[in-house]
This record gives structure tokens, sequence and C-alpha cells, in this order.
């Protein structure tokens, strides 16, 4: 790509991406009767998320939930740690803003709450193809689980796009997906 000319949003272009582009309401601040509101929190937090941190579609989009810290009151920026997902594999840490957590934290009470439920049935029925974790260790960042009938360990670091894409949490509920930004039946955000 040649002669590209690439120039930063402007704080009002950014709302208007924000709030209508992706958020569907109309430029007055009220909701737009022909959009269409479903996953509209996802759309404003994986945005949130990607242009307050500087990570790529690849890295923000194939995020595990346990990678984003939940928000702290009076905290301070939380790192993550991108290893396997980010460009060329290259590990680097990025650091997430506390109000961008607590839209992130909104995201996950709500609409994501919402997709896990039901999402179930479906992953349930792709369980022999799907990872399915059933101990998470937070603190060391490490999951275990079941890969194609064998036990596997991995850290969350290490786990590259494609076990990402197929990695559940199997708990009391059922089966939920691991990615942060997931879509319609569980599996992570495809790039289009």
């Amino acid at each position: 790509m040649s002669n590209v000319d690439l120039r930063h949003l402007s704080r009002s272009q950014w709302v208007m991406l924000h709030q209508v582009g992706l958020g569907g309401d109309l430029p007055d601040g009220g909701p737009d009767p022909t959009f269409g509101r479903a996953n509209r929190l996802r759309s404003m937090v994986a945005a949130e998320l990607a242009g307050t941190t500087g990570t790529r579609l690849r890295e923000f989009g194939c995020l595990l939930d346990i990678e984003v810290p939940r928000p702290v009151q009076g905290g301070s920026a939380a790192p993550v740690a991108l290893g396997a997902i980010a460009k060329f594999g290259l590990p680097r840490v990025v650091m997430v803003q506390q109000p961008v957590l607590r839209s992130v934290e909104l995201y996950r009470r709500t609409e994501r709450a919402a997709l896990v439920v039901r999402s179930r049935r479906a992953l349930w029925r792709r369980r022999a193809e799907l990872f399915v974790v059933d101990d998470v260790d937070e603190r060391r960042m490490r999951v275990s689980g079941r890969l194609y009938g064998q036990r596997r360990s991995f850290t969350a670091a290490a786990m590259e796009v494609r076990l990402r894409r197929i990695a559940v949490l199997e708990g009391e509920a059922g089966l939920e997906p691991m990615g942060l930004f997931a879509g319609r039946g569980g599996p992570l955000l495809s790039a289009s």
C-alpha cells in the first residue's frame, strides 16, 4: 500500500463513529429505529478497546474473556499481555484504561451474558470438535481441558487464533465461549 493518507479521528468524529456508526443512534442522540440494535454494546466496546490500546483486529478480536481484567474502583490502567495473537507472534503488553474496563464489564453482564445462554445448545452439539476447558488458573493465566480427546494445558498467551476460536469453558450451566467478543453460536468473531 503506497501513498496511503492516514489521519487520526477528531474527538467529534470518534463520538459520531462510536454513537451513530456503531451504537445506532441518530446524530441528535436519539435511537435510530432503522438500526439493528443487536450486538450494539459489543461493537462499541470492541471499538473502544481497539482505539484506546492500539490493538489490531486480530489482537482484540481474539482476546479471551479471562485476559481482560475486571475494573477496579480507583485503579489505574491494567496490563493485557498479547502473545501468540500479536503481530508476528511477538509478545507485547497493552494497557487498558479503567473507563474501558467498565464498558467491557457492562458488555459482559448484558449482551455477552445473553449470548452465552443462547449459545449453549450449539456449543454442546459441537463439543467433540472444541477445546473444552474445565480448569482455569487466572493467576498463572493457564487453561486445561480436553482437545480432540486428549488432556491439554496452555498458557493463554501461547494460544494461537485457531485454538482460541474453539475454546469453550465447561461450567455448571453448560459450555460457554472463552472469547470475549463471541458471535452467534459462541465462536469468536471472524475478520468479516
